[in-house]
């Protein structure tokens, strides 16, 4: 585990997800909604290509992390369902709202100086991870976020 720690409070929402949750700045979400009303993915669409749903008047792709770095992944049928819809990454090409579908509660967390570093785990895609954090005994993934708004843009 590396020795360098996080250096300013950042307010996260903290994202249930496998086989690590995933860490979020609060304003990288525009939105989180319960119980999404999600349009199916055409057949043959990647795996974590959940579908699509309609946000403020906008037509936005909906994924799911778990499945994008596990193509076994189980995504019908689970209980909880939230969206959370994604502001456009600024670093990216294309400038779009999404959104991530997750299973389960979502919390809101304060990501500060304890937090440490921590071992990027060989399941994990490292093309959608930028880092893995310890906060407290938990430890979550941060995404790449502009790597994930690339693959969004394809549908």
């Amino acid at each position: 585990m590396a020795e360098q720690g996080i250096t300013a409070d950042i307010d996260c929402y903290l994202l249930p997800a496998k086989p690590l949750p995933v860490v979020l700045p609060l304003e990288c979400v525009a939105e989180v909604i319960a119980k999404p009303d999600i349009e199916p993915a055409e057949t043959g669409s990647a795996n974590w290509m959940v579908g699509h749903t309609t946000w403020q008047n906008q037509r936005l792709p909906v994924m799911s992390f778990d499945a994008l770095n596990d193509s076994n992944a189980k995504i019908k049928g689970r209980r909880k369902a939230h969206l959370v819809v994604l502001n456009p990454v600024p670093s990216a090409a294309r400038k779009s709202y999404a959104a991530w579908l997750c299973f389960g509660n979502i919390e809101r967390l304060t990501v500060g100086h304890s937090a440490l570093m921590a071992e990027i785990p060989e399941q994990l895609d490292r093309r959608y991870v930028d880092a893995v954090v310890r906060i407290n005994k938990i430890e979550a993934v941060v995404p790449k976020l502009a790597a994930i708004s690339v693959a969004f843009s394809y549908f």
